[in-house]
Parts: structure tokens; sequence; C-alpha cells
């Protein structure tokens, strides 16, 4: 298994990332100040694998689903956001279930043996500025 946490901060280290909060061993969650008073969290979960290299996915939240009427997507926003997955490259939606109830994340899965520093910035800026164009169509910035 792949020291998960010292590759990341070694990334983050070269792309001048400097407020990083380990969580626990397979989770670090990184603030990004979004301008205009916005702000987005973007959380790195590190997957271990016996039998190939270890996978890293890159999430931030939009919105929690109870913030939704009656905890759902409703029809017309699942439809967008599945025709959004077709179009956008490197980034997908999905509904993330955790202790705290589902929510909605964009997210970015990579091989973390492959996952280089501009990689690595690449995808959090991706991620982060897709869930917080969301957060703003929504009218909300709660993550």
């Amino acid at each position: 298994m792949s020291n998960f946490v010292d590759i990341i901060g070694e990334h983050a280290k070269k792309i001048g990332w400097e407020a990083i909060n380990q969580l626990d061993e397979t989770t670090i969650v990184l603030p990004f100040d979004m301008g205009d008073n916005r702000s987005q969290n973007v959380i790195i979960s590190h997957y271990p694998q016996e039998e190939s290299s270890d996978f890293v996915e890159i999430t931030s939240a939009v919105i929690k689903m109870d913030g939704f009427p009656d905890g759902k997507l409703g029809k017309e926003m699942a439809e967008k956001l599945l025709r959004e997955n077709c179009s956008m490259a490197l980034v997908n939606w999905a509904i993330d279930e955790t202790s705290e109830g589902a929510y909605l994340v964009a997210r970015s899965g990579w091989m973390l043996d492959d996952l280089d520093a501009e990689e690595l910035e690449m995808a959090v800026g991706i991620v982060s500025n897709v869930a917080d164009n969301m957060e703003s169509s929504l009218g909300v910035d709660n993550f």
C-alpha cells in the first residue's frame, strides 16, 4: 500500500497548497477560496487496493440531499446531471452516502501511483469549480 498522505502532501507542497487538513489515514480536506465570498471544500479519499494501484477519489459536496424537496433531486435535475455526466471530462455527478446523510457531489477518480502534482491540481480545480458553479446556480454556498 502506498503512503497516500505523503504522496498527496508532496504534491500539495509543489502546487503551493498550505491548508491541508488530514482527517484520518484515508481522508484529506482542502479548503479553497473561490472568490466573491464563496468557498469550496475538496475531499481526497484513499481506497487501497491489494492487486493494483491504490485509487483516489476527489470530491466536493454541493448540497445535502435533504435540501431538495422530499430529499430527492427531482426529474429535471436528475436528467440535467445525467446529461452533464455524458459531456464533462474528468468529473461526474454522484450521490455520496455518508454517516451524516446523502450529498450531491462532483467527483473525479484517479490511480494514486499515476497521479502527479499537475494532474492533482487540475482534478481538484475542475471538481471544486463544477461543485461551486452548481452551488451558485442553486443559490447556496454550503461547502
